[in-house]
């Protein structure tokens, strides 16, 4: 039929796969139940975002699903139907005659059968409905996973017979394609709006049906829904008009405002609390000249408590430490070179072990400083400094060479380098690394950071700790592999933070004065307020945004719900059915059944059939 292959392309082309679906639902069943709906409903919700647990997927209308199967069959006569197997309570091998021309009449009292054969009939052949399916007899558990099976007899229009197999769970054979079936269940019956019965072409009371019964059914459950949905923005009533940036926000909130949006309206931190504190006492304040002056006290206080505490690191800090190592290892290497150069200077002479170094360049040094206060000479026949004995050739010489030694780069550098490593780790070893702050101040800082006394104490420990560490590697054991102890969090730091936190308010108290000032500090309170009040609404603000949003996509389900467009495309659909030769066929059909109150429908008629 060009109509249902019209349909066909119709509902693959112009119809979204949840409405093809309901196409296909209304070939399969008289009446669509409330579980269609249902599942309708969530696939229609689904296109635009409305997602339930589980979304059912559309199975849109194809060709196995239209009552014809297969265009292209040949014309057949059924002869008989015979060996059914397993078709409810049937017996097996049965064998239902037809005549090939005539009327064939089959009785029987109910439960005879009849409809048993009239469902295997409708499920092989040509048919408006096929919702009836095709069982064994329930009363055999044996015979219940059986498949339903029989044998059409054909007459082809050559006058060749055979034998068409048919199972239930099988598809429709093509040989039967041409074979229709109507009965109670398949029957539409329509009447026009004088009350006439009229009858029209299969398929356009499918379109029909899904403008006039399926769109309207799922538009009142959108519309109920919607109605069931609270967008009311009261809960922010107070805020929405306040002439803040929290109302302004939320007079344009709507079903777009992303999540990052309000995430970011609800923050309040604890830094805006703070600062909301400071606000409300700065403009309540009676005196706020007089107490900006007394913070601006007080800061100046705890910035003397920071110096003190920075001072104390500065000598143990890790650049420090970094230092007195530098300094212990250029001694080290400086004595080193001092010993190359002594080790040099006693050669193979057999001179005293330690010439050249230390204690006997101090003795040596000593030696030369009262020769030349006194105009003594270290000449040959000079007396020596030490021993007073005349000095021959050889010890003069050796005199000579100690002075060489003695003025020498290895050994002046080495003397440098123990005088700067004595004095940085006397300085080191002298150090004061504790201080005492006034109880005030402290007791202040302890009230805006708990715990700060013990930190201070352990920063205090800490130091003398890195100290020791230094002086034993510096002085002792020239090892400074050995872990150094860590710091603690720097109490300084903390103590800076409340002093800036305290000049802030001494400057929100001095803006408090009457003036232009105060009046944009009462504009931040107010801010301060309102965001405040709105982040303890957190819940109910994403509730509504959240109602906003499915308010919008439900609303949007509504324009898929739109009829004329079914509505115009039956039109069309009818204008090329129903031709003027099917309704003069038609009149000539109901002439010779002699059923005068039926006709053929007019083009206009059936663009307003619709079922009884």
């Amino acid at each position: 039929m060009a109509l249902l292959d019209d349909m066909l392309v119709w509902s693959a082309t112009e119809l979204k796969p949840w409405q093809s679906d309901a196409v296909r639902r209304l070939f399969q069943k008289v009446t669509l139940d409330d579980s269609d709906y249902e599942s309708l409903l969530m696939m229609l919700k689904h296109t635009r975002g409305v997602a339930g647990d589980i979304v059912p997927v559309p199975q849109p209308l194809a060709k196995e699903h239209l009552p014809i199967i297969g265009g292209g069959g040949v014309a057949v006569v059924l002869e008989a139907l015979h060996s059914l197997k397993h078709v409810n309570r049937l017996a097996d091998g049965q064998r239902l005659l037809f005549l090939p021309q005539g009327l064939t009449v089959v009785f029987g009292d109910n439960g005879a059968g009849k409809s048993g054969y009239s469902r295997v009939i409708k499920s092989a052949c040509r048919a408006r409905l096929k919702d009836e399916p095709v069982l064994p007899n329930a009363e055999y558990k044996d015979h219940l996973k059986e498949t339903p099976e029989a044998v059409f007899a054909v007459i082809r229009a050559d006058g060749t017979k055979v034998d068409v197999p048919w199972k239930a769970k099988g598809a429709a054979p093509e040989e039967l394609a041409s074979v229709a079936i109507l009965d109670t269940r398949c029957a539409r019956a329509y009447t026009n709006q004088e009350g006439e019965l009229i009858f029209a072409p299969y398929g356009l009371d499918i379109v029909e049906d899904v403008a006039r019964v399926v769109f309207p059914r799922l538009e009142r459950a959108i519309r109920n829904e919607l109605h069931s949905i609270n967008i009311s923005d009261t809960a922010f009533e107070d805020l929405k008009h306040g002439n803040t940036a929290v109302g302004k926000f939320l007079r344009g909130l709507s079903n777009w405002t992303k999540n990052e949006t309000l995430e970011q309206e609800l923050q309040f931190s604890e830094e805006n609390t703070t600062r909301l504190t400071v606000v409300t006492a700065a403009l309540a304040e009676k005196s706020p000249a007089e107490k900006a002056r007394d913070l601006d006290e007080l800061a100046t206080r705890i910035a003397v408590v920071a110096e003190l505490l920075e001072g104390l690191g500065k000598d143990v800090s890790d650049d420090a430490l970094a230092t007195l190592r530098k300094v212990d290892d250029d001694l080290s290497t400086a004595q080193q070179a001092e010993a190359l150069a002594a080790e040099q200077l006693r050669g193979n002479d057999g001179l005293l072990a330690g010439t050249g170094e230390g204690a006997w360049r101090q003795l040596f040094t000593a030696a030369q400083g009262f020769v030349a206060a006194h105009g003594h000479s270290t000449q040959t026949g000079a007396p020596c400094a030490l021993c007073q004995t005349p000095l021959d050739e050889v010890a003069a010489s050796r005199m000579r060479r100690f002075a060489a030694h003695v003025a020498q780069d290895a050994s002046n550098r080495a003397d440098r380098e123990r005088n700067q490593h004595q004095r940085a780790f006397n300085a080191v070893r002298t150090l004061t690394l504790s201080t005492r702050v006034d109880e005030t101040t402290v007791a202040y800082i302890e009230e805006q950071a708990k715990g700060w006394t013990a930190q201070k104490q352990r920063y205090e420990t800490d130091l003398n700790a890195r100290r020791e560490w230094a002086l034993e590697a510096g002085t002792q054991t020239h090892d400074w592999t050995k872990p150094m102890p860590a710091g603690s969090t720097r109490p300084a730091e903390v103590a800076r933070r409340i002093e800036a936190s305290v000049k802030d308010q001494a400057r929100t108290y001095r803006e408090a004065e009457p003036g232009p000032s105060r009046d944009t500090l009462q504009k931040e309170l107010d801010e301060l307020k309102a965001r405040q009040s709105l982040s303890l609404r957190r819940e109910s603000l994403y509730d509504l945004v959240k109602a906003k949003r499915l308010y919008y996509r439900l609303s949007d389900c509504l324009e898929d719900l739109k009829t004329k467009p079914i509505s115009d495309k039956a039109g069309q659909l009818a204008e090329s059915a129903v031709t003027r030769q099917l309704c003069d066929s038609l009149e000539q059909e109901f002439e010779k059944l002699g059923c005068r109150t039926c006709r053929p429908p007019s083009r206009r008629e059936t663009r307003r059939a619709g079922p009884s």
